[in-house]
């Protein structure tokens, strides 16, 4: 009778050809192309532009630096031939984890998204130059590098052999498919920062649970990666009436309306909505929807989270458990983390009386200790359970040089009324029932996707209405950068009564920080008339020019102003372009 297999013995050893294997794979290391072969296990990565010269390593750090401020870029190289990627290596400011990604040397496009072979290809392309840098040492070194990568390639064929079974676990440990080396993806698209602030917290706990997690945005998500990952977790807020938020616009467009295989995908979904839209929630629910037809397991029901509702969140947190393979902990309760300040009403100016439109306010609130907050951040005003969000338009440091009240910050926001003829709860609150000296409830609301760029490019600032207010925090923060390309096109309804801040942007025109000034009103008998998204087509020479040095457009305003520049920009520029601007970060939109 046969003895029983010991534990060591359960593992099938590779017996034969090894030493085949440890010569070929060393002959790999000396002539391996990596980037045809990381191109034919990565069918749907971009070709690199062939259509004109590479740019100079200098600049195309310095293109890549503005473009991905979230990144820090340790090493670029360029490729040794034409039609080839440049090498990029990075630290992700989110998720701390240093990285490698390829560049498009011509158009400066950079390749973020995880790719299947990639790290292997990189270590093996690393060995091969540091093996023909040795081929040439004293025999005794070359011999035991030699015996160096033979042993390396033993250990990797033994760990991708067929183990022995696992034994059961312990009762009431929840048991996903742990074993497996696959990085989890925790994909995110986010407007105004929420979401993305709660999955950078998913990751954090997955990893102190001792899960490799990948943070991805999903604009940087595409087919085959989703295909090849065995566990996702997707938090999506909903923007407009239904839509994606920009940074999972083209994931929306070029992936949901394809069929992918995603048989072996194991997802949660968080959705984030606000109930008082018709469409709550819906990218999230078509996000769900889709991953379910193309045959992904769902590992819990979607949750939906109505306006930041804790009790949802406490639920979703409680849901992690399942993808750390650790017992069910009874639920904590969500703590809020942002902090909420008293401030006192300093000044309210009227700013369009006769205006055809609504009643437009300058808003001054003031404390003893401002909180801090940077160009393109939301200030939340709390009025019991309710929260309203409006654009700041002012900077902590910003005084009256600027044309803003020291020491105060600044808001423009219009009168809304219901139906009925009621006042809106925030806006009746700031505009008209709060009387000076009386206090208010405010918070600070990151909103990362419309800070500013701290290099010295263009920037095109596009709004209507009260949505001046995060485009003049924004040339604040140019003037005090010294950065003074900017164009300013600002739409709105009367010419005779709606100039907002009109005196500070005579100002900086003529000192020639504001290179362009374009305004344009709806009312009005003048032949001039129209809407912003008109401007863009009056100076579509200069527009493109400016595209061509590397702008970035900030776009602040209505829903519906958004929709007609995007459409705008689309007819001037091309589909391609406007997608290559949001996938480099340098379309920015807060949008209402």
């Amino acid at each position: 009778m046969a003895p029983a297999s010991s534990p060591a013995s359960a593992r099938t050893r590779p017996r034969h050809g090894g030493l085949l294997l440890c010569g070929a794979a060393l002959l790999l290391c000396v002539s391996l192309p990596t980037e045809p072969l990381l191109r034919m296990l990565n069918p749907a990565l971009p070709a690199p532009g062939t259509d004109g010269r590479a740019q100079p390593a200098a600049r195309l750090l310095q293109h890549l630096e503005a473009s991905h401020p979230d990144l820090r870029l340790h090493r670029l190289t360029l490729p040794a031939a034409p039609g080839r990627f440049a090498q990029v290596f990075y630290t992700d400011l989110h998720s701390a984890q240093r990285r490698h990604a390829l560049a498009d040397p011509v158009s400066g496009t950079l390749h973020t998204m995880p790719l299947r072979g990639q790290r292997w290809l990189t270590r093996a392309e690393t060995a091969g130059q540091r093996l023909r840098r040795t081929l040439g040492a004293p025999l005794p070194a070359t011999l035991l590098l030699l015996l160096a990568y033979g042993l390396l390639l033993r250990q990797f064929l033994r760990g991708n052999t067929t183990q022995a079974p696992q034994a059961p676990q312990a009762p009431g440990i929840i048991t996903p498919d742990t074993t497996a080396n696959d990085t989890m993806l925790v994909c995110y698209a986010s407007q105004t920062g929420g979401a993305e602030a709660l999955a950078q917290e998913t990751t954090r706990r997955l990893q102190d649970a001792g899960r490799a997690v990948q943070m991805i945005a999903l604009n940087a998500l595409d087919a085959v990666t989703l295909g090849s990952a065995q566990q996702a977790l997707f938090i999506v807020s909903t923007h407009g009436e239904g839509d994606p938020p920009d940074n999972g616009a083209l994931f929306a467009r070029r992936v949901l309306p394809t069929r992918t295989d995603l048989s072996r995908l194991e997802f949660g979904l968080l959705a984030l909505g606000d109930s008082t839209y018709e469409l709550f929630c819906g990218f999230g629910r078509s996000l769900n929807a889709w991953l379910r037809q193309q045959g992904a397991h769902a590992s819990f029901a979607p949750v939906e989270v109505d306006k930041h509702d804790a009790a949802a969140l406490t639920h979703w947190h409680q849901q992690l458990a399942y993808f750390t393979a650790s017992a069910v902990s009874p639920p904590t309760p969500v703590k809020p983390s942002t902090t909420v300040h008293t401030m006192a009403l300093q000044r309210r100016e009227h700013l369009n009386p006769g205006s055809p439109g609504a009643p437009a306010f300058h808003i001054s609130l003031t404390a003893p200790a401002l909180p801090h907050w940077v160009a393109g951040d939301l200030a939340v005003i709390h009025i019991g359970d309710t929260r309203r969000e409006y654009s700041i338009a002012s900077l902590p440091g910003a005084g009256e040089k600027h044309g803003a009240a020291p020491a105060s910050l600044q808001l423009l926001v219009r009168q809304m009324r219901h139906a009925d003829g009621q006042l809106g709860l925030g806006s009746g609150l700031l505009t008209q029932s709060l009387q000076v000296g009386e206090s208010v409830s405010l918070s600070i609301r990151t909103n990362r996707n419309f800070h500013g760029i701290t290099q010295d490019l263009p920037i095109i600032l596009i709004g209507n209405g009260t949505g001046l207010a995060g485009l003049h925090a924004h040339l604040l923060e140019r003037a005090e950068r010294g950065h003074h390309r900017n164009w300013l096109l600002f739409g709105e309804r009367s010419a005779d009564h709606d100039r907002y801040h009109d005196g500070a942007l005579q100002t900086w025109h003529e000192a020639g920080h504001l290179t362009h000034l374009d305004r344009i009103f709806s009312r009005g008998t003048s032949p001039d008339t129209g809407y912003v998204q008109d401007l863009l087509h009056r100076h579509a020479t200069r527009l493109q020019a400016w595209v061509a040095a590397g702008a970035h457009f900030y776009v602040c305003g209505s829903l519906a102003m958004g929709q007609g520049v995007d459409s705008a920009l689309r007819q001037l520029l091309g589909e391609a372009e406007v997608d290559t601007l949001i996938q480099t970060s340098r379309y920015h939109r807060d949008i209402y």
